[in-house]
């Protein structure tokens, strides 16, 4: 049986009775309030994760901050050293948000695995264009998150995928590439996006873009370097970018040799975490069907965030997500995001 539209509902509605219109109304008012006592307890969890040492001031990080009032149902607070007001949004995903009471159900879309078409309908009063701009606001800062630091066996590997400017208007150089297609040239080129994950086996873990081409020594260093910890067992393949970074920070290095096909070292050292991840993403991806260049950091951290709490009921990753994106100060327009590039040789 086809699923109604929204058309047909309202029809429907309109076939009713006073009583039952009453009824109904009664049972709509219910879960508004709900929507909005969820609301209400996600701001005071994420005042709380946000102002944790103390109010300051998301402008200038004085410490004079005073409540001031609110607007349209939100405290507002102000800075008595710059004179500047701000809510619990300001400077987070939601900021200048007109439909708060969606922004968790739309959550618990993205948890579920829907598309932006399919949300856009699930919710309703909103398009799949805003949708996606909501997406990547929440995207763009939980990247923000990352490890401190890894410790004992430490493992390291990259895996690649296309160069893709999926969503682009202009004309690109090359040919295109229908539903995905093929690099031009053999083995691993420019053409071809590297993707680095590092993980111990405290089941910290760390997944991003490391450029095109072949990952380097010095991309190791930027990415890697600052997180290592104490007494760190290095496990990787046979990489000489990864042998000389694990020589310039005297590093115990054990390589597996994926063509002699070894796998395990001394029943301990293996990369099979890391290859197991590489593997889950790509598979985890597929329901978007191609993910342009730009925006794949943003994809990687959901995929992060997606594992860590895959064994969380769906109302506490709901509020994890939104918090956690709203623990930066990041401001993200739908224009930044409509407009964004990603530099090649950013890496």
């Amino acid at each position: 049986m086809p699923a109604k539209t929204h058309q047909d509902i309202l029809d429907d509605i309109r076939q009713l009775d006073h009583d039952e219109k009453v009824l109904l109304f009664s049972a709509l008012e219910v879960i508004q309030q709900s929507v909005s006592s969820n609301i209400n307890q996600i701001v005071g969890d994420l005042r709380e994760a946000k102002f944790s040492c103390g109010f300051v001031c998301l402008y200038c990080d004085g410490n004079h901050v005073v409540r001031n009032g609110t607007f349209h149902g939100r405290q507002r607070f102000l800075c008595r050293d710059c004179k500047r007001t701000f809510n619990d949004f300001t400077n987070t995903p939601m900021q200048r948000t007109q439909l708060p009471e969606k922004w968790l159900p739309y959550l618990e879309c993205m948890h579920n695995g829907l598309s932006l078409r399919k949300a856009a309908v699930e919710i309703g009063g909103v398009t799949h264009v805003t949708l996606f701009h909501w997406r990547h606001k929440i995207l763009s800062a939980l990247k923000k998150l990352d490890t401190d630091h890894f410790d004992g066996i430490m493992e390291l590997d990259e895996t690649y995928l296309l160069y893709s400017e999926k969503g682009q208007k202009h004309i690109i150089d090359r040919k295109p590439r229908h539903r995905g297609g093929k690099a031009t040239k053999r083995g691993i080129s420019n053409e071809q996006v590297g993707i680095l994950a590092v993980c111990d086996r405290q089941k910290q873990n760390s997944i991003k873009v490391a450029g095109c081409g072949r990952i380097s020594a010095a991309t190791l260093e930027a990415m890697v370097a600052s997180k290592l910890g104490d007494n760190l067992t290095l496990c990787s393949d046979a990489d000489s970018a990864i042998r000389s970074f694990a020589a310039k920070h005297d590093l115990e290095h054990v390589e597996l040799n994926a063509k002699q096909k070894q796998r395990v070292k001394h029943g301990i050292y293996h990369i099979q975490n890391v290859n197991s991840c590489h593997s889950h993403l790509k598979e985890w991806m597929i329901r978007f069907k191609g993910v342009a260049t730009k925006y794949l950091d943003n994809y990687l951290a959901w995929f992060r965030f997606v594992t860590e709490t895959k064994n969380e009921a769906m109302t506490s990753k709901r509020n994890q997500l939104l918090i956690a994106a709203s623990q930066f100060n990041v401001i993200s327009t739908c224009k930044s995001l409509r407009l964004a590039k990603w530099d090649l040789a950013s890496v």
